[in-house]
């Protein structure tokens, strides 16, 4: 590993704070600032599933490290898209949703995955709740964008998440961070590291709680919605129990509690009118919201390293996840429809990889792995007290239900070798089998209490969903100097098919509602370079990703003038994008760095995407700016010979107009964001505690964040936050 100092921080391609390590326990206090300029410190990853220089890797890879992670006050995964290109999570209809390269959407019932996984430590926690957790005791988030399918596997056509924590170590350590700002902001963590036995047992601790006032009052009864409260706990037990065994045994939970919102109505119930309530930030429910979501389960990593130097791995993990959740449906006074969902997941993943080690002329990875995710949906619309004032026949008390289970099973065999054919230059290649079934064991449906509204109802629908696939890597490296290196690679991906488990009428009943797996083809190109005696990075890729049957919902003329909307294999998608990240350190003290994105995604092919005869060709995706970029800066400066020091750090972030639907109307365009954030502060010698002032979108710009038609034509809008004041308080010993 290359040499440099170890306290700038690094983001997406380019660092900012510590640097990032794995399988270590990093300090708790960073090491204070050199006085002259040095080399940027190497930042080392492990997204082909082994640790290797992040400047090593033919791929684009964002890297967002602990210190990055507290110099933008980010406190859970889902605040962390403002600062990385190409990434965006984006609320629709509640739900987080991760969108890679202008890529996203699933997560809206059980059987229709995400297009983004997650993994945390190696494990595949790809549930929509996921993204809510707490970066607590996090070492740090890398953001592998295009298709993953050779490593990651499934669900992993945009890309993914790797989240990587802090390990224990045998050095006594403690951290602790309070916060508090308007808005009723109240943030606290802590962790502790105990050596339990010298260089054999330790263990790590670590925990964290956010509270804040929503920002949308409902008038009816003057409560706030879309609050925050969350808890979280994290812990690992590290063995070494020979020189080259290690036994790691974690645990995590995490609770989301809160009344989020669907959004807030733009018009009056049916969408002929205007709401009642126009101004931002307030609405008039008679239903309160309801957030509930408890994800939470356990791992045991055994590392063996073998005589030659190669390491021997598995991970052995259970999942688990509860999820509640309850809105207005009719977005009135009037106590007419609501909804009351609830969502379990439970998930066993066993993996075995082989790594090489050492600096051969090959080095690999080769590994197997078992999923089995079981799934359950309840969900329910419900008939208020009012619901006779509605001209269709509907009684209070009464409910249209779905109850059903989908099973996936999926086991794969993958391998990925780096080949040394000449002196700087190095082939990649890789390959996955993967053969996965996706069951669905029952679908009820009940809509018998709705005839006018023409829900179906189903009894004991059973289905299933094979697949079977190769997914290839092919890249080449070539050293064009001592610090950089071109690449260029092609990947694919797919993303399981499934089933649309929905409120469904009965024609979109009988047209089937199974829908096969999608597939992405990645086209890459891409620079990585360290100029200046490394005391600047550029990264450089350009990308064209091609989606076939990409699952999307499509009208469907079902022949004597009947015509449903269907999810199915509905269009092909085209992708080509570009994405720089920059950073330097001019003088001593001062960091400067840029992450930019453009994305042009569009349907190239999207029969009966606008309604039917209506064609999206060329129509641009939901949530998909051609822009998006951040300009960040830090500086540290010495205040007294004392080791106080002046801190400071700026976050400019835009991102461009977009759509939330894939017609592209009026009434579904994003607002441009202008986002700045501002910290100042002062840290004690040591960096043993550090005091700072915070603004966060201190211009307090007014965008959108998504905007959509509800069940009877509501529309509805979700505002982004409002400037935001507060201070942060932290200790290390």
């Amino acid at each position: 590993m290359r040499g440099g100092r170890t306290w700038l921080v690094m983001l997406g391609g380019a660092a900012i704070g510590a640097p990032a390590m794995a399988q270590s326990a990093p300090a708790e206090t960073p090491p204070p600032a050199a006085p002259a300029v040095s080399a940027l410190d190497d930042i080392v990853v492990t997204a082909r599933r082994r640790l290797e220089s992040l400047q090593d890797v033919p791929a684009s890879i964002g890297v967002l490290n602990s210190a990055g992670l507290d110099q933008r006050g980010i406190a859970s995964l889902d605040d962390m898209a403002q600062s990385a290109a190409g990434l965006a999570i984006e609320t629709s209809g509640g739900i987080g949703t991760v969108f890679i390269r202008g890529v996203g959407g699933g997560g809206r019932n059980i059987g229709f995955g995400t297009r983004a996984g997650i993994y945390v430590d190696g494990v595949y926690v790809g549930q929509f709740a996921s993204i809510n957790q707490s970066t607590s005791d996090i070492d740090r988030v890398e953001i592998l964008r295009g298709p993953q399918g050779t490593l990651f596997g499934r669900n992993s056509v945009a890309g993914a998440i790797n989240v990587v924590t802090r390990q224990p170590g045998y050095t006594l350590a403690a951290a602790a961070t309070l916060e508090g700002g308007d808005h009723g902001d109240r943030k606290a963590r802590a962790s502790v590291n105990l050596p339990i036995a010298d260089q054999q047992l330790a263990l790590r601790l670590s925990g964290a709680l956010a509270r804040r006032h929503g920002f949308t009052t409902n008038v009816l009864n003057g409560q706030d919605l879309d609050n925050i409260d969350r808890k979280s706990a994290r812990g690992q037990l590290r063995w070494d129990a020979a020189p080259a065994l290690t036994i790691t045994l974690a645990g995590d939970y995490n609770e989301d509690n809160g009344r989020r919102l669907i959004g807030e109505d733009e018009t009056n119930l049916t969408g002929t009118g205007p709401s009642a309530l126009p101004g931002r930030f307030d609405v008039a429910f008679s239903t309160t919201p309801v957030w509930e979501s408890k994800f939470y389960g356990a791992s045991g990593t055994i590392e063996y390293r073998l005589p030659g130097g190669a390491t021997l791995t598995a991970i052995s993990a259970l999942r688990k996840l509860d999820w509640a959740r309850a809105n207005d449906l009719d977005y009135s006074p009037l106590d007419l429809l609501s909804t009351d969902y609830n969502d379990k997941f439970r998930q066993f993943s066993q993996e075995v990889r082989l790594a090489s080690g050492g600096d051969g002329p090959v080095s690999y990875v080769a590994g197997l792995y078992y999923l089995n995710d079981r799934a359950r949906t309840d969900r329910a619309v419900l008939f208020g007290s009012q619901i006779g004032a509605l001209p269709f026949g509907l009684q209070p008390g009464r409910s249209v239900t779905v109850d059903a289970a989908v099973t996936t099973r999926s086991f794969a065999a993958f391998g990925n070798a780096d080949v040394r054919l000449a002196n700087g230059l190095t082939l990649n290649l890789g390959l996955r089998f993967t053969d996965e079934s996706v069951r669905l064991a029952h679908y009820d449906l009940d809509g018998s209490a709705a005839p006018a509204l023409n829900i179906a109802t189903v009894a004991g629908l059973t289905d299933k969903v094979s697949t079977s696939r190769l997914d290839p890597t092919v890249a080449l490296t070539y050293a064009v100097a001592a610090d950089v290196n071109l690449y260029v690679k092609y990947s694919r991906g797919f993303k399981s098919g499934g089933f649309n488990i929905d409120f469904l009428n009965s024609s979109q009943v009988q047209d089937g509602i199974r829908f096969a797996a999608e597939t992405a083809n990645n086209y890459e190109a891409g620079i990585k370079s360290e100029l200046f005696d490394r005391r600047a990075r550029v990264n450089l890729s350009v990308y064209r990703t091609d989606f076939q049957n990409y699952q999307i919902n499509q009208f469907v003329d079902l022949g004597n003038g009947q015509t449903v909307v269907q999810l199915r294999n509905a269009a092909t998608v085209h992708i080509r994008g570009a994405e720089l990240e920059a950073l330097a350190e001019p003088v001593a003290g001062l960091t400067l760095g840029a992450n930019l994105a453009y994305v042009d995604a569009t349907f190239k092919s999207f029969p009966n995407g606008g309604g039917p005869g209506v064609d999206l060709d060329g129509a641009r995706l939901p949530q998909a700016p051609r822009f998006t970029g951040a300009f960040f800066g830090g500086f540290r400066a010495t205040l007294s010979d004392g080791g106080v020091s002046l801190t400071g750090f700026a976050e400019y972030s835009q991102r461009g107009r977009s759509f939330s639907g894939a017609e592209n109307l009026a009434r579904q365009a994003l607002d441009r964001r202008h986002l700045l954030n501002l910290r100042l502060g002062i840290e004690g010698p040591g960096a043993h505690w550090a005091i700072e002032g915070w603004v966060e979108n201190a211009l307090n710009d007014k965008y959108t964040v998504n905007r959509d038609r509800d069940f009877f034509g509501t529309l509805f809008r979700n505002w982004g936050a409002p400037r935001t004041i507060g201070a942060t308080l932290r200790l290390a010993f």
